[in-house]
This record gives C-alpha cells, sequence and structure tokens, in this order.
C-alpha cells in the first residue's frame, strides 16, 4: 500500500466495509469501532495482546516442552502399517503427478 494522508486511508476502510457482505464481519468491525471510540488505550491494548516479544534463543527441546510434544509410539505406527496393507512401491506412493 502507497504512502497516502489520513483522509484517504479512511475512505479506503470505508470503501472495504461497502464492500463486505457477510453480516458476522461487520458485526465484528462495529464491535472494535466500539471499543476503539469508548477506550482511547484499547490500540495499546490489543497489541500487546497480540504481539509477544521474541527470543534471542530457542531450541526443539523448549518448543517440545511448550506444545507437550510426546512423539509417536513406535509399535503402534508400525502396527497401523502392517493393518493398512500397503501393496504399492513406496516410490510411487510419494510421486506427484
Amino acid at each position: 500500500m502507497e504512502t497516502m494522508d489520513i483522509n484517504a486511508r479512511k475512505y479506503e476502510l470505508i470503501s472495504k466495509v461497502m464492500h463486505i457482505e457477510n453480516e458476522f464481519n461487520v458485526q465484528l468491525i462495529e464491535n472494535f469501532f466500539e471499543r476503539i471510540t469508548h477506550n482511547n488505550n484499547y490500540q495499546d491494548e490489543s497489541i500487546n495482546e497480540i504481539v509477544k516479544p521474541m527470543r534471542k534463543n530457542i531450541s526443539i527441546s523448549d518448543i517440545k516442552i511448550e506444545q507437550n510434544y510426546h512423539g509417536i509410539n513406535l509399535d503402534n505406527f508400525n502396527k497401523l502399517i502392517e493393518e493398512i496393507n500397503v501393496q504399492e512401491p513406496l516410490t510411487e506412493l510419494l510421486s506427484i503427478n
């Protein structure tokens, strides 16, 4: 989006809103405008809710712990492979046509 003055940006927003046909989306916009017009601090609060500071370092093990990832049970996985009884060669299954 090229740089526009604030009035041009407002008209652009109005134009986009006028093309919305979904009642739910219109209601979301109404609720948003209601919040920002009655709460001058809304912008700061919403940004803090959405934007989280980035960590300088993260490892796969940190992510696994945060997401409670335990991997798969290899025995159960191998049983499923046997039950599926795939006859096609692996190269054919992985090929993209």
